[in-house]
Formats: C-alpha cells, sequence, structure tokens
C-alpha cells in the first residue's frame, strides 16, 4: 500500500507532466491519509483548474487556506477559479491577497489581469499583463490576454502586435490563432481573420471559437447590400456559415456564442423565424443575457414588417414583451430603450416611441439607432424641424460609434433599418 509521500510524488509526476486528471487522483489519496496536507490541496486546486474544473478547485484552494491562511500559491489559484466562474471582484480580492505576500508574482499578475478585463477595467488589465511580461518575458499568454485588452481599447493595431508576439512564443496554440482573428475581424481584415481561424483548426479542428469566427468572417467580408437582395452568392455564404455553426454546436452542444451567431446568421438571411428558434437555446443557456432578449425583439419586429396586417400586431406586442423582459433584468439596457421605440413607432404610438428613444439616449449618448427612432417618432408628431435635426445626429453618431468586444449583432444591425 502506497503512503502519502508516494502518492504525493507520484502526483507531482502526473501534475508536471501535464496528465491532470490522474493528478487529482493521486492528490485525493494524500488527502484521504493526511487530510492536514495543505500542499497537497494545494496542487489538487491547481490540477482542478487547469481541467476547468473552478468550483472543485475554488474548494481546494480554501481547503488549503483554512490550514494555512498564507499560502500564495491557494490565493493565486483561487483567484484564477474566482475569474473562471467570472467572479470578478472576488477574484480581484484573492489576487490582490496574494501580490501582498509576494508582490513579485507574474502567475497573480496574470489572475489580476483576467479579472479586471472580466470587469471590463482594460486599461488597468493591459497594466497588470505588462507587470508579467516584464517577470516572465517568455508568457505567451501574457501577451495574447493584453492584446485583447488593447483591442476591447479600440487599440487594434497594438492589440494585434502583443497577440502576434504571443503567437511567436507558442506557434502551435490554436487558441491564440482564434483570438488573433477577434481582433483581425473588428480591423475589418476578413481574409487575414480566415487564414488565422484555418490555422486555428488545422491545430485543433475542434476548436469552438475558430468554427465561429470563420462564420462571421464569411458573411462579414461580403457587401451587406448582397443580403438585402440577395445573390446566390449570399446564399452560398450564409449556408457555408451556418455549416460553422453546426460544427462548434457538434463540439459544444450548449455553446451560447454559436447560437447566438447562428441566429444572427438567418436574421441577416431574414429566416426570422429560425432566428428566433436558436434565440430560445439562448434563453435556454442564458435567462440572465439582457441582449438576447433585444435580438428576439428586432427578430419580432422584423418579422411583423414581413407578414399581413392582421400578424403585425401580434408580433409587435410580442416584440414589446421581450423589450420588458430585457428592461427587468437591467432597466439602463440602451438597446432595449431604443428597439422599443422601433416597435412603438410601427404601431403609431409616436408619443410613447419619443420617449423611448429619449430615454436611450439619456443612458447611451452613441446608441445610434435611437436617434433614427426619436427622428421618425417626431416626424410623426408633426414636429418635422427637430426630425431632421434628430437624423443628422444619427448619420454622425454612426461615424463614432465604438466597437464593442466583437458584437456580430452590431455589424449586422447597422443595416437593420437603413
Amino acid at each position: 500500500m502506497k503512503t502519502s509521500d508516494e502518492w504525493f510524488n507520484e502526483g507531482m509526476a502526473f501534475f508536471t507532466s501535464g496528465q491532470d486528471e490522474k493528478a487529482v487522483e493521486a492528490f485525493e489519496q494524500v488527502i484521504r491519509l493526511d487530510p492536514d496536507d495543505v500542499a497537497a490541496y494545494v496542487n489538487l486546486a491547481q490540477a482542478l483548474y487547469n481541467l476547468q474544473r473552478y468550483q472543485e478547485a475554488l474548494a481546494a484552494s480554501d481547503q488549503a487556506l483554512q490550514l494555512d491562511q498564507n499560502d500564495v500559491q491557494a490565493y493565486e489559484t483561487r483567484g484564477g477559479a474566482l475569474a473562471g466562474l467570472e467572479r470578478y471582484e472576488e477574484a480581484l480580492i484573492a489576487c490582490n491577497q496574494a501580490l501582498a505576500l509576494v508582490p513579485n508574482n507574474p502567475g497573480a499578475y496574470f489572475d489580476k489581469g483576467i479579472a479586471l478585463a472580466g470587469l471590463g477595467r482594460h486599461k488597468e488589465a493591459v497594466e497588470a499583463f505588462e507587470q508579467v511580461i516584464h517577470l516572465d518575458p517568455g508568457d505567451p499568454g501574457a501577451y495574447v490576454n493584453k492584446g485583447l485588452s488593447l483591442y476591447a481599447l479600440r487599440q487594434f493595431d497594438d492589440g494585434l502586435i502583443a497577440c502576434e508576439q504571443g503567437q511567436r512564443l507558442d506557434p502551435n496554440n490554436a487558441d491564440i490563432y482564434a483570438k488573433k482573428s477577434e481582433i483581425l475581424i473588428a480591423m475589418q481584415r476578413y481574409k487575414a481573420a480566415l487564414t488565422a481561424c484555418k490555422q486555428a483548426l488545422r491545430l485543433d479542428p475542434h476548436h469552438v471559437l475558430a468554427h465561429l469566427n470563420t462564420a462571421r468572417s464569411l458573411v462579414l467580408r461580403i457587401d451587406p447590400r448582397e443580403f438585402d437582395r440577395p445573390t446566390m452568392r449570399s446564399w452560398n455564404v450564409t449556408s457555408e456559415a451556418l455549416a460553422e455553426c453546426e460544427r462548434a454546436l457538434e463540439v459544444d452542444p450548449n455553446a451560447v456564442e454559436a447560437y447566438e451567431t447562428k441566429a444572427a446568421l438567418l436574421y441577416r438571411a431574414r429566416n426570422y423565424q429560425a432566428a428566433l428558434a436558436a434565440l430560445e437555446h439562448v434563453v435556454r443557456l442564458s435567462p440572465q443575457n439582457v441582449e438576447v432578449y433585444v435580438h428576439k425583439a428586432t427578430a419580432l419586429l422584423l418579422l411583423g414588417r414581413s407578414e399581413q396586417k392582421n400578424e403585425q400586431q401580434r408580433h409587435y406586442t410580442e416584440a414589446l414583451v421581450e423589450c420588458e423582459r430585457a428592461l427587468e433584468i437591467d432597466p439602463n439596457a440602451a438597446e432595449a430603450y431604443e428597439t422599443k421605440a422601433a416597435i412603438l413607432n410601427r404601431l403609431h404610438r409616436y408619443e410613447e416611441a419619443l420617449q423611448a428613444s429619449e430615454h436611450a439616449l439619456s443612458v447611451d449618448v452613441t446608441e445610434t439607432g435611437a436617434y433614427a427612432e426619436k427622428s421618425i417618432a417626431l416626424h410623426g408628431l408633426g414636429r418635422h424641424q427637430e426630425a431632421d435635426q434628430a437624423r443628422k445626429c444619427h448619420e454622425e453618431a454612426i461615424d463614432r460609434k465604438p466597437t464593442r468586444r466583437f458584437d456580430f449583432w452590431y455589424f449586422l444591425n447597422r443595416f437593420r433599418l437603413n
């Protein structure tokens, strides 16, 4: 029968060779024989983290900290696990606790950067990843995540440079190529994005993001006017892109982004009923996702426009319900107010539409569609001079609209009601 030391050494051998499942089993044997072995809990937590079993990794880290409240690695792994669970505020606290104990800890800075990025604090995230690079210049993940935060800050060129630095350090990492494709898409370099996705899929044929960004790039590189008057080319491209979404869903049937992208493609192809069916999967998997209800409302709005008059009222009413669901989750969801205004305009309820569009603009002055809906409402109320001014604001806002962290619906919605 093996001793706890023998199990521990075996666990470390498995851990260092990347056999995390076997490492977990070995460290659990150590804990069974010696429930107070801090190192066993710490290494168990790390192995579980590597397996993306974040809840279990968090529990193991907490157990280690109960035994030794000054264990730096336990705080670091705790921070990473919390970030994996999208509990970013708590993750940031854990990372700062690790850094208070060991200030020059690249792993803690890395997890801190992930947490800051998750909180949308991308400028601080860049600084954290730069600390990692200073302490460990050979960490490709630090360059890539720095690049993604620069991308979120709209510093696309610098973001791409950082991502390519990570790629040079780890040229066989499919994830890097897939993330690089996101930046290239934002730069509207769709051919280069397709090349990056192809490289990712050569390294990992089951990479979900690479399949999705292939789908997005295929569609976005085509002039959107081809979809307004469908051509054989646009039909073939849409079919090819939808096939990429299905490949992603074969890999991960619960991939929310795959259903979102599928819905957007179907929406662009004017197959609104099928788009709504895809969005129902998003609701099932992510019921607190505000945007999915806005997208449902948009699809219902456009479905109503294509139906006979007696069906329009029903679809518009259903669309308003979806907007209200979005606003229940986030009372300051500007897009929900904008879409609500669009629906109310089609119902000729111009006073309510004006209120909704103004509410959207009070939340987000860059919400371009809200200016257009405000203009329509003002025209409907006979306030034509004000309406013309709102239309002018709409045209100016389109030029300065900030790009979100790859919002496929945004790129398609730009042409929604024009």
